[in-house]
């Protein structure tokens, strides 16, 4: 099988590794976009699907690289299998079927590190059917389910495997406020009640043309932006960081889902129970003016006021 290209497992454990004195708990998760170009029906690592023959080839690849990823000190977390396997385009992206995915887990769960999980899909939620073809046909093999935000809705999100997490989702051209509506409630209030355990966005820091861009795709997203801008030395934080930033302190890792009984029709809201024995809340006004929002865990209620399109978070001490 191709091994790993060097100059990525340099650069990603490069990374890594000034990363990790500052956020020690952090975790890795590896999506290849595609295979080597000699395992394509293409021929390229644009567009096109894993030949039928390479299956078994792709398979010991994908293990390679988490066994060098580890041996080079990154702390992988999971693996999937490719990135949205049921996408082609001119840019880095590779078709899979159904059955060359169910084969491919039940080849490479037994060989992937212990700690290293083996996660299904990590396409839209509107592939969910094929989720379930993969998982039942590798039965035992799939530690658990990826999802992106693009196609479907987040209800759909609600199984195969126990463990579910959305890996990918974007902010393009929208405005702060329907921002903080519809991510809210899309990546953080439904996917919870539906059993999301995580949630990464896409892209972690991108300069002000939203690039580094493949100028030699036609195709792809010009617009898609990141947590944070980086313009020189200047560092300008988006409306996804924001988001993120809330959902961390209402929820430590770890943390457990509480029920939710909400009659405020204007809000979205998750909460949880944290390792601390705290409780967090989060949520957002998604109406166009203040509402004060009663929050009552226990016997205890306190009341707040949140401005129009407002995010909130609530932590009991």
């Amino acid at each position: 099988a191709a091994s790993p290209a060097p100059e990525a497992l340099r650069a990603i454990s490069t990374i890594t590794q000034g990363i990790l004195p500052l956020r020690p708990d952090l975790r890795v998760v590896a999506a290849g976009w595609s295979a080597p170009a000699s395992m394509k029906t293409t021929g390229s690592v644009r567009g096109g699907g894993l030949r039928s023959e390479s299956t078994t080839s792709y398979g010991a690849f994908l293990v390679s690289q988490a066994q060098e990823l580890q041996r080079r000190g990154v702390p992988l977390r999971a693996v999937t299998l490719g990135n949205e396997p049921g996408h082609s385009s001119d840019y880095a992206t590779m078709t899979m079927d159904v059955a060359q995915m169910s084969a491919l887990g039940r080849q490479v769960r037994p060989l992937l590190p212990g700690d290293v999980a083996l996660w299904a899909g990590d396409h839209n939620w509107e592939h969910r059917w094929a989720y379930d073809q993969v998982v039942s046909g590798a039965p035992g093999a799939f530690d658990g389910s990826a999802y992106h935000c693009y196609g479907g809705t987040p209800s759909q999100m609600n199984g195969p495997t126990p463990f579910r997490i959305i890996t990918e989702c974007t902010g393009t051209t929208d405005t702060w406020t329907s921002s903080f509506a519809w991510q809210l409630r899309n990546l953080v209030a439904v996917p919870v009640a539906n059993g999301s355990s995580g949630l990464l966005m896409w892209n972690l820091a991108l300069d002000p043309s939203n690039g580094p861009i493949d100028t030699a795709a036609r195709y792809g997203c010009r617009s898609c932006r990141g947590l944070v801008t980086v313009d020189g030395t200047r560092v300008t934080t988006g409306p996804e960081f924001y988001l993120l930033a809330h959902l961390t302190r209402a929820a430590q890792p770890g943390a457990r889902v509480l029920p939710v009984s909400s009659s405020a029709s204007g809000t979205a809201v998750a909460a949880f129970r944290n390792p601390d024995g705290t409780t967090g809340l989060v949520g957002v006004n998604h109406t166009t003016s203040t509402q004060v929002v009663a929050v009552k865990v226990g016997s205890t209620t306190r009341r707040y006021a949140v401005g129009a399109g407002e995010l909130f978070t609530y932590r009991t001490p």
